[in-house]
C-alpha cells in the first residue's frame, strides 16, 4: 500500500500525535499485573503456588532417598501435575506446615484495583459490571453515560475521519457520512425538546 491509500483511525498521544496511542498500550502495565496475578490465583487452586507442608529430616537424607520419598507420596496422594507436593530438608522427620499468608488474601483485593483502572482506561462504567453496586437505576444511568461520553464521540470521530480522509477522492462535496446514535433515546427529554420547539 501507498501511504494515500490509508486511512490512520487514531487515539489521541500527548507523546507522539501523529502516531497515537491505543488504550491497551495506556493499560499495559495494569493489565499485565491483572494477567500475572490471575496466573497465580490459578496456580494457587492447583497447588498453591507452593509446597503444602515441608518434611524435614534433621539427620539428613541421599538424594535416592529423596526421590523415593517424594515419589511413594505422590503416587499416593499427588492429583495431576504438580498438585499438593511437599519440600524435603535433611533431618529426624519433621512435618512443617506453611499457611496462608496476608499477601496471598489481598490478592483478590489486587485484581479488583486492577481491574478498575483498566475499565477508567476504557472509560466503561464500573456499575455495569460490578454485581455489588448494580441496580436498575445505576444500570440505565451507567449505560446511558458510556453511550453518550464514550460510544458516541468515538463514532463521530471515526465518520469524521472517513470525511476528511477518504470522501475528497471522491471529489462530490454532496457525500458525507453520518451515523445513527446508538444510545436509547430519552423520552423526557425529546417530549421537552418538542415542547420547547412548539413553544417558540
Amino acid at each position: 500500500f501507498q501511504p494515500e491509500e490509508i486511512i490512520h483511525f487514531k487515539y489521541p498521544n500527548p507523546l507522539d500525535p501523529y502516531v497515537g496511542a491505543a488504550p491497551m498500550e495506556a493499560c499495559y502495565l495494569a493489565f499485565n499485573t491483572y494477567m500475572q496475578a490471575s496466573e497465580y490465583n490459578n496456580r494457587f487452586f492447583k497447588n498453591n503456588a507452593r509446597a503444602d507442608f515441608i518434611i524435614d529430616f534433621p539427620q539428613g537424607l541421599s538424594d535416592n532417598e529423596q526421590k523415593q520419598i517424594r515419589a511413594q507420596w505422590e503416587n499416593k496422594h499427588g492429583g495431576e501435575k504438580h498438585q499438593h507436593r511437599f519440600g524435603i530438608l535433611s533431618g529426624e522427620a519433621k512435618i512443617l506446615t506453611t499457611g496462608m499468608t496476608a499477601k496471598d488474601m489481598e490478592f483478590n483485593q489486587q485484581l479488583q484495583v486492577n481491574r478498575d483502572e483498566i475499565l477508567a482506561i476504557f472509560k466503561v462504567p464500573k456499575a455495569l459490571l460490578d454485581p455489588q453496586e448494580l441496580n436498575f437505576a445505576s444500570a440505565a444511568v451507567a449505560k446511558e453515560v458510556f453511550m453518550e461520553e464514550v460510544v458516541v464521540p468515538m463514532m463521530k470521530d471515526f465518520v469524521q475521519t472517513l470525511n476528511e480522509f477518504l470522501l475528497p477522492n471522491y471529489n462530490d462535496d454532496s457525500l458525507f457520512f453520518d451515523f445513527e446514535n446508538p444510545g436509547q433515546e430519552n423520552a423526557e427529554a425529546k417530549n421537552a425538546w418538542i415542547t420547547s420547539r412548539v413553544a417558540a
